[in-house]
């Protein structure tokens, strides 16, 4: 394991040797995580997480909703799996480069896409379904209006409630 020189004091400029958290999280295992700051030694970041979380919103493949992600992914060290309100998504494994081969088919990687799920669901706990919670209490009238017109609700205007029955559901990607 690498040595780490005490930190000498806490600086406004600091450069990072990666770029961002989730550059961190795709950086080689083998190298520690490190900060560089410009007055200081190098100095030892919060330990690596079990893995990431993405949502993709686009309003060019949803219809052009404003408010709607199309897919939501886990990452991990071996895997990405990405799941829709549709269903599963994607399952790919992450020394495919190009993403070319999709594993959700293969029956030797049932139980990874089992745990891959449990693990996005604890995700949308965590950091999606707070959002969307805190969203419906304090959105403008006129967005959440708008959420209501787009997902079929358009007669009930602002109402705060009747459009949660509209976020994403997992449920239709579980894993058999």
């Amino acid at each position: 394991a690498a040595a780490f020189p005490p930190p000498y004091r806490q600086t406004a400029i600091t450069t990072y040797l990666v770029s961002s958290d989730l550059a961190k999280f795709f950086s080689p295992p083998h190298l520690p995580l490190l900060r560089f700051s410009i007055h200081g030694p190098l100095e030892r970041l919060p330990p690596r997480p079990d893995s990431v979380f993405l949502a993709h919103p686009s309003n060019m493949n949803n219809g052009g909703s404003r408010h709607e992600i199309i897919w939501r992914a886990v990452v991990t060290d071996e895997f990405t799996y990405a799941v829709t309100a549709e269903g599963e998504h994607r399952l790919w494994a992450n020394t495919d480069g190009y993403q070319e081969k999709n594993l959700l088919g293969d029956p030797a990687h049932s139980e990874t896409r089992k745990r891959l799920w449990s693990r996005l669901d604890r995700w949308m706990d965590e950091a999606e379904r707070p959002f969307y919670d805190n969203w419906f209490a304090r959105a403008a009238e006129d967005e959440v209006a708008s959420w209501n017109a787009e997902h079929g609700f358009e007669e009930h205007g602002a109402d705060r409630t009747v459009g949660r029955s509209a976020v994403f559901d997992m449920s239709a990607s579980r894993p058999d």
